[in-house]
């Protein structure tokens, strides 16, 4: 009982900064665009408007930024309930998922496809060309080396 009478201040700002810091990371393992809008996506969203509608005010600021940790919090919350009741895997299945992007308006999906089936070994063709690529650089430099060389004498 002594102990928790000592050190209770101290253990209370340890437990605080640990959750803090398990937040910060969830955050930053989560993906950052979704088009289904899950995790802490819609978080951001709505954290990055109510900021542009502060126009600078620090107050203003302060209380998005802390809307949005509670919205983190909340959707951490939802994971947690998430799988005690069984409906999802882990804890963390909610932020920490596999990101649907939006699909890009300058790639043409059917034409990327078709180069796929037509040259199916992409992958390792750009690896044969990038060490291909480095071969040429060290024998460049190693050229270069030796023009130093002979022009000294």
């Amino acid at each position: 009982m002594r102990f928790i009478k000592k050190y209770w201040f101290s253990a209370m700002i340890v437990s605080m900064v640990l959750i803090i810091a398990l937040i910060v990371f969830a955050v930053m393992l989560s993906p950052k665009q979704d088009v289904q809008g899950r995790g802490f996506v819609p978080c951001t969203e709505a954290m990055m408007s109510n900021l542009v509608a502060c126009e600078n005010k620090i107050s203003c600021s302060i209380s998005a930024i802390l809307n949005n940790t509670v919205c983190e919090i909340d959707v951490i919350y939802q994971g947690v309930i998430l799988w005690v009741e069984k409906k999802q895997a882990y804890p963390w299945s909610n932020y920490i998922f596999e990101p649907k992007l939006p699909s890009s308006e300058y790639i043409d999906e059917q034409v990327v496809e078709e180069y796929l089936k037509e040259y199916p070994n992409v992958k390792d063709d750009m690896e044969n060309l990038h060490q291909r690529r480095k071969d040429l650089e060290n024998e460049n430099n190693i050229s270069e080396d030796y023009q130093e060389l002979w022009s000294e004498e």
